[in-house]
């Protein structure tokens, strides 16, 4: 999938630390605003957090989700869910996002973050919940990673 070079270059990796501050505004690290357009995505994420796209990945996994059948309660859940709690935003000359409050709130993001790279994606979380989800993740590494190639191998 990512055999090009151009598709390695808009692969976020890292961990950074950050702070919002007390406009809701985040400074993103510049290794991730230099693979990111003037307007991203801010969406809930999983596990905690809140995820952002570029608009291009944005508006393919939306396009993914909406191709789910509106027949299914789950997956009606599922596009409600993450379309309402999504929110296009511009990254100003200071290479600042303002991040929407109702994501900070459901992220139970205050002021400190961790700003992850996680491929396509770039997460944003609460920075005590970050550390303590890591912590257990990492414990589970090898475990999750067994459990996933079997799962690949048995299909």
């Amino acid at each position: 999938m990512y055999e090009s070079g151009r598709k390695w270059k808009m692969l976020f990796l890292g961990m950074y630390n950050h702070s919002v501050d007390s406009k809701n505004r985040l400074v993103l690290p510049s290794k991730f605003i230099s693979k990111l357009s003037e307007s991203i995505y801010i969406s809930i994420g999983f596990d905690g957090c809140l995820e952002i796209r570029n608009e291009k990945d944005f508006k393919e996994y939306s396009e993914k989700l909406l191709e789910l059948p509106n027949t299914s309660r789950d997956a009606r859940q599922i596009q409600r869910v993450f379309l309402s709690l999504s929110s296009k935003v511009e990254v100003d000359g200071s290479k600042r996002v303002l991040v929407p409050v109702n994501l900070l709130q459901k992220a139970s993001i205050d002021k400190d973050v961790m700003i992850i790279g996680v491929g396509k994606t770039i997460e944003i979380w609460n920075k005590t919940k970050f550390e303590a989800y890591s912590k257990e993740a990492e414990s589970k590494y090898e475990e999750a990673a067994e459990r996933v190639s079997n799962n690949e191998h048995n299909k």
